[in-house]
Order: C-alpha cells, then structure tokens, then sequence
C-alpha cells in the first residue's frame, strides 16, 4: 500500500514525519507523479476525508484509476465520486478517523496496529471532535478506546497539535482582527499573504470560546489564492455557507479556497452567503409554525387562467427577488390558483434580512 500526498501543501507534515521513519513505512509516501507511475490496472485507489473529485489530492490520478473505494463522514455534494467500487459513507460519524478505526476493528487485533499508526487515527478523532466537544457519539468513543488499546498515546497526540511561537504570534492577531456579524457570528480577514493554515484554522476554533459566538470565519490569503476556514458551535451549518463559495465540509467544520480574488471580495461573498442562509432558516421557521397552527393543508396548484381568493384561510406569499419562495396555506384545505389572499407574511426584496407580516391584498400565483 502506498500513500499519495503532496508534502510541500499540508497541515500534517509533523505526523508524516515522524510514520516516515519508521522502517515499516520506507517509501509508503508518494507524491502524485510518483503515484501516477506506479498505478496498475488492478490498482484500487483510497479516497479518505473526502466524497467530491474535485477535493482529492490530485483530481487526475483519481481520474485514471479503474477502482475506487470512498470512505468519508461529510455530507454528499452536488459533486460527487460516482461508480465506486466501495463507499462507506456515514455523514453523522465523527471523523474519517473514526470510519477507517471502525474497519479495522473488523479487520486487525489491537496488537496489530503500530503504536505510531494507532496515535495517527485518535489525533484525527481529537481534531474533529474539538478534543471530543462536538460530533461525539458512542461509536467515537468505542473507537477511541479501540486505539487507546492499540498503544495510542495521548500526550504524543496533544504533542501533535503543538505550534511555535510565532503561530501563536498570528494567531491572536487573526482573532485581534475579528468582527462581530449579528452579534453571533465572529469574521477575521486578514488582507496580508503568508498566513499559517494551521494558525488561521486554531484562531477559527478559538474565536468560537467567545461569549455569544456560535460560529466563526476566517478569511484570509495565502498559497496564491483566499482561503476560509469556519468553525460552529452546531446551531449555525458553516458547510452550507461555504458550499456556496465552492468549499465543503461538516456542519461544524468547513473550509474553501477560491481563485483570482482578495479576501475583502471573499467577505462580501460571506456576508451574502450568510444572509442567504439566515433567509432560508426563518421561511422554513415560520412555514413549519404556520403548518403547526393549520388544521388541513392542501399545497396550492397552479391553475391556468383560474382565480381564486378566500377571507377565511392564512395564505403565505414569500417575494424574495421575485420568485415565490412559500407556498399557499390554506385553512379549510381549499386550493388555491392565481387570485388574492387577504392576509399574508411577505419577505422584503430589497432587504431580504428582514421578515415582516402586512396587511392587505398579496398577490399568488
């Protein structure tokens, strides 16, 4: 088995080091041209941490290679790895660490695992779960004992996260930059190239100890292009922000790289993908509440040429850039065509931050 990473761009070098010398791993570490050239017909290729083709170490080795097999917790995306050979894919699980510790469980004896290997897969656990603090279930300690059985060593794997001082140094002057949004949500943009990814992703985790925070961005330059690290304590789901700037993750952790822009461009684009998604979560609030309040609810069809309008059912009528974005409720489960409600809840178009009920005619349809 052969490992394929590109050790001139990772967050990880510390940890290949160190499995690097070990005799049992001379020559497992391949860059992905070294892979290329090595790969078979009958070559099955890993994809770890990772369900979209176009976030793997290296889109054309996955490209060339007949045999897939997918192992990941984030949730699908609209991309995504088709035809696998093998797919194990479970969004509620902690970790990938967690899913591979899973396999091996199954697969090996405690004793099998190199101490070395074992402390590799619980550092992965402990820097997903926030040192187990979020996404922690059962099964993430059940395999984080499986690995303490193993010989993992918890003071190596704290070891592991350990940073110099002048991380610490950019650090605390990303979380100095920070500004609150809607006094719940912490955003730092740092303007200058050559920040740390290690120290823009700590300064994330660390923004989330503030009082009131729920989640945190840091956007910032680096590697030729803006990156964005998110973190959330679990009300806000940063991956759903963020798969809007073309990046991914969990509903806890995510991150994005995009190209050809400045990272006060890239807040601008948060700002609005944040809007978006404070819009999406109160329509979905007051539709669940108006269907809560509602005896019967029959979906309104659009009819052709047929208006309808009845006093005595609540109609809903979202505008929002001028698309209906909530259907028609109707008390007595009356359908509902193109005609007029007397009440309703409408979403200002120019400050869709905003909901606020008016009184008169709304038009449907």
């Amino acid at each position: 088995a052969r490992i394929v990473i590109d050790r001139e761009h990772t967050a990880a070098e510390t940890l290949i080091a160190r499995l690097d010398a070990l005799p049992e791993y001379s020559g497992v570490f391949l860059t992905p041209a070294e892979a290329f050239l090595q790969m078979r017909a009958d070559t099955l290729l890993v994809v770890v941490d990772t369900n979209r083709p176009d976030m793997v170490e290296n889109p054309q080795l996955l490209e060339s290679c007949n045999r897939v097999a997918v192992i990941d917790h984030h949730r699908r995306a609209a991309t995504y790895i088709e035809n696998a050979a093998f797919n194990f894919h479970e969004p509620y699980a902690s970790s990938a660490s967690e899913l591979v510790t899973e396999l091996l469980q199954y697969l090996v004896e405690p004793t099998d695992l190199l101490r070395e290997e074992a402390g590799a897969l619980l550092a992965g656990i402990v820097l997903d779960t926030k040192h187990f603090t979020q996404r922690t279930g059962g099964r993430t300690f059940e395999a984080a004992a499986f690995l303490r059985r193993s010989g993992a060593d918890t003071a190596e794997v704290q070891r592991l996260f350990q940073g110099d001082l002048k991380d610490m140094v950019t650090k605390y002057d990303i979380i100095r930059r920070a500004e609150m949004y809607r006094s719940n949500i912490a955003v730092s943009v740092v303007e200058e190239p050559g920040v740390d990814r290690v120290a823009a992703a700590q300064a994330a985790d660390d923004l989330l100890t503030l009082k009131g925070v729920q989640a945190s961005f840091v956007i910032y330059a680096a590697e030729g292009a803006v990156l964005m690290s998110a973190r959330s304590l679990g009300e806000i789901n940063v991956q759903v922000i963020l798969e809007a700037l073309g990046g991914g993750g969990n509903s806890t952790t995510a991150g994005a790289r995009i190209e050809d822009t400045d990272p006060e461009s890239v807040r601008q684009q948060c700002a609005v993908a944040l809007v978006d998604a404070d819009v999406a979560g109160e329509v979905a609030t007051l539709r669940r509440n108006l269907l809560e309040k509602t005896w019967r609810v029959d979906i309104a069809q659009r009819t052709p040429r047929t208006g309808h309008s009845s006093r005595d059912g609540n109609r809903v009528c979202g505008l929002l850039r001028h698309q209906h974005i909530a259907q028609p409720l109707a008390r007595q489960g009356q359908g509902l065509g193109e005609g007029v409600a007397d009440n309703g809840i409408l979403i200002n178009g120019r400050d869709p931050r905003h909901l606020h009920t008016v009184k008169g005619d709304l038009p449907i349809g």
